[in-house]
């Protein structure tokens, strides 16, 4: 092991003074070359690293966590690791298997005693879509003990999922639970990442769509385009329940729009969820007031 910190201390200090920037950088190159493609290796080392070629660059390729951690901390102990993923939106950055993913995070807890800072991949769309998304794809999916979701400061309530027993062990990281998570998702969506953004969304939609619907009805964005499409999406299957009345007047309290714009499409494809539709609003005494919103 030791010889391998020498090796990947001798290629850091290729690049000292070392920032958060440039630390970003490098584990975005190791990160990438995760995969098997050796062309990709070659580019994006030359990428980083220009002229200077001094030294074995294939080595930072076969570098584990232990190693990268302690070199840097070696070279420059005051880096502020928050900072270095905050700064993994640049060119080139990509996420290309979920060994990849592994990897970053291993990164990441080996140099921070704290929780991965959200607001770095969904406090805001990068200038990297599509380096973004390849990371959120097996964020929302990673066990808790690799990644979660749980300590986010914008959380659906516990007491607002109504069918809380739809958060199975699946969903133990929190991510549908994580509303900043799906801002960031409705905004990729409407930035032409839409495909990218549902192939996110057919796991949540096939195991927790209640859970996915409501914590959509407390997202606006522009055009509201994925909210609604989800709304389509699940309330035939939310009439289909004996106990729709709950979710129903929930969503009416939170979001009327979303919930009439799914309601009104259920209708248009199945006939007999209007009687369903009624009946629900019926038992909860808002059948008048969405009747007038609903166009004909």
């Amino acid at each position: 092991m030791q010889d391998n910190i020498s090796q990947c201390q001798e290629i850091l200090s290729l690049f000292l003074p070392l920032d958060e920037v440039t630390i970003a950088r490098i584990v975005g190159v190791i990160v990438r070359t995760q995969s098997d493609d050796k062309s990709v290796h070659s580019k994006f080392l030359a990428d980083l690293c220009g002229n200077n070629t001094s030294g074995d660059l294939s080595q930072m390729t076969e570098w584990d966590a232990d190693t990268l951690i302690y070199a840097t901390k070696q070279l420059a102990p005051e880096l502020n690791w928050a900072t270095i993923m905050e700064n993994l939106d640049h060119e080139g950055f990509y996420i290309p298997i979920e060994a990849a993913f592994y990897f970053l995070m291993s990164v990441y807890k080996h140099a921070s005693q704290g929780h991965f800072p959200l607001r770095a991949i969904c406090g805001s769309i990068w200038k990297n879509a599509e380096g973004q998304i390849s990371l959120l794809k097996y964020a929302v999916s990673a066990p808790p003990e690799v990644f979660t979701f749980a300590h986010s400061g914008r959380q659906l309530a516990y007491v607002d999922v109504v069918n809380d027993h739809k958060v199975q062990i699946e969903h133990a990281n929190h991510a549908w639970l994580c509303l900043d998570l799906l801002e960031v998702l409705c905004q990729l969506a409407e930035r032409d990442h839409a495909s990218s953004v549902r192939s996110i969304l057919e796991h949540p939609l096939k195991y927790c769509p209640e859970v996915l619907l409501l914590g959509m009805a407390h997202i606006n964005t522009a055009s509201n385009h994925l909210q609604q499409e989800v709304s389509s999406a699940v309330i035939p299957i939310l009439l289909q329940n004996a106990d729709a009345s709950g979710m129903i007047v929930h969503l009416w309290h939170v979001n009327p729009n979303i919930l009439l714009r799914g309601l009104v499409d259920a209708m248009s494809t199945d006939p007999e969820n209007m009687s369903r539709f009624l009946a629900a609003c019926q038992e909860i005494k808002i059948l008048s007031p969405i009747l007038d919103m609903i166009p004909y």
